[in-house]
């Protein structure tokens, strides 16, 4: 079972090393996400963003970064509150597929 474990563990630095190294990962659409999550975190505080945007919520899957990052924005830069969020998310994903990558379920 400890070795299963560290293999988890060696299999999740390896593929998570380029994209946790870096400010902006090269995510296609994840600079998009920071830009919604900048417009979530202060349109309160910005009458130009409210001149452009209104903010509908809609119960809609996947809304974990909508409801967190723009609270965690408060206390930093939107790229580190983003970051809090991604890398632990990202890491979590990465176990789950090797866990059953080596189940073999």
């Amino acid at each position: 079972m400890r070795r299963i474990s560290c293999a988890y563990l060696a299999i999740a630095a390896f593929v998570l090393y380029p994209i946790a190294s870096v400010t902006i990962p090269g995510l296609t659409d994840y600079p998009n996400h920071l830009a919604r999550m900048h417009i979530l975190a202060a349109i309160d505080a910005s009458a130009d963003l409210r001149r452009y945007y209104e903010l509908h919520w809609t119960p809609m899957p996947y809304l974990a970064m909508d409801a967190m990052v723009p609270l965690i924005a408060r206390i930093m830069p939107i790229y580190d509150a983003g970051r809090v969020l991604y890398r632990p998310m990202s890491a979590s994903a990465c176990c789950w597929d090797c866990r059953t990558a080596l189940r073999g379920a």
